[in-house]
């Protein structure tokens, strides 16, 4: 009896006002692999405002036991492309960077190496609002291994 009392007491005093709600603070990771080479993405979170800065975090990482040559198709190590669902799967609307010089880079990951690319992203005022929307990540030059995480931009 005593014992439920003070439960009691102590939700009542949670309730009243006495502790804040936990905010939210997990972020968002996904993972995928193809021929031999490891990418993820990771947000600080799924859901942004209009005009929102975020940082978007890729790493590649050379899983196999020899070195990795990617043959990029631009100065662009990593495309960022942000999908939205069409008729028929899903519609690039948005890739980043927008602009870079089209040379072909070549560059290698050792066995085991990883290499790790930061991107600050504004979420734009034309982002479609209030649908999922998906962004992914693709090292540059290998295409199949594109991790993504669905987003929502709020208004």
């Amino acid at each position: 009896m005593r014992k439920t009392l003070t439960v009691a007491i102590v939700t009542l005093a949670a309730l009243a006002g006495g502790c804040k709600p936990k905010e939210m603070t997990s972020r968002a990771i996904n993972t995928m692999t193809a021929d031999g080479l490891e990418v993820s993405i990771e947000l600080p979170k799924r859901d942004f405002r209009s005009g929102e800065s975020f940082n978007v975090i890729v790493t590649a990482r050379n899983i196999s036991g020899g070195p990795l040559a990617i043959e990029a198709s631009s100065a662009a190590p990593v495309w960022l492309r942000l999908h939205r669902h069409g008729a028929i799967g899903y519609d690039e609307i948005r890739r980043y960077p927008e602009a870079v010089a089209m040379v072909l880079s070549t560059w290698t990951l050792a066995p085991k190496q990883a290499r790790t690319f930061t991107y600050r992203l504004t979420v734009e005022p034309d982002w479609p609002r209030h649908e999922l929307l998906h962004l992914t990540a693709e090292v540059n030059g290998r295409a199949s291994a594109a991790p993504g995480i669905a987003i929502l931009v709020l208004p």
